[in-house]
């Protein structure tokens, strides 16, 4: 009985982990469109010239499908292994915590972004790329350290090669971020340009993986 407590508790403990994160996430997908203000239309305006104010919310608009998708994924990632955890400790509390404060950050970086991506401005374009690393990365570490046998967090039910592949699919966004932000370096367009481009392949992988 105590035994069958004591599993039921340490269960309840990790969904509570799982829940947090996933109240987070969905609070930080919200704010993405917050960010994004609505025009005002001025009584008299052509029709051309409220276009013309909806054309400048489009660089909004981008920012917000990439991080939009990119958080979904990274969500998808994170909801997949919670199902798998079966123990926790401080460091996977500590970080898990870091990946949600980041994933907080990223209405401002993506604000931040989408209303200075012009080609003169480097830093919006760094720090959106830096907080979209970070996001993946540390939704990455979350994932070694589950995973680390030696760690006893995990019901050990996939395989070595599932395990490699899994982290594989991880590691993609990560490395395809730095690459963005060296994009971003040479020009913030070619950055705005990179990270599209990332989402797009994050996407396509993550299709082919689910109908797999």
């Amino acid at each position: 009985m105590d035994k069958h407590y004591e599993k039921e508790k340490l269960q309840f403990q990790v969904e509570r982990i799982a829940f947090l994160s996933d109240a987070v996430i969905a609070i930080a997908v919200t704010l993405l469109i917050f960010e994004i203000k609505a025009p005002q239309i001025e009584p008299g305006a052509s029709f051309d010239a409220q276009l013309a104010q909806l054309k400048k919310l489009f660089p909004q608009f981008i920012a917000f499908v990439i991080s939009f998708v990119i958080i979904l994924l990274q969500w998808k990632k994170h909801h997949s292994l919670f199902g798998r955890v079966t123990n926790y400790d401080n460091k996977l509390l500590v970080l898990n915590s870091a990946f949600l404060f980041v994933t907080t950050f990223i209405p401002f970086s993506t604000s931040y972004f989408a209303q200075n991506s012009t080609a003169e401005f480097y830093l919006p374009v760094l720090v959106y790329g830096i907080s979209l690393f970070l996001l993946s990365i540390l939704n990455y570490f979350v994932f070694d350290h589950v995973t680390n046998a030696k760690n006893n967090l995990f019901d050990k039910t996939l395989s070595k090669p599932q395990l490699k592949h899994t982290r594989i699919e991880y590691l993609i966004f990560p490395i395809g971020l730095l690459a963005g932000l060296a994009a971003g370096f040479i020009s913030p367009v070619f950055g705005f340009i990179a990270y599209a481009l990332i989402v797009v392949l994050g996407s396509v992988i993550h299709r082919k993986n689910a109908v797999a």
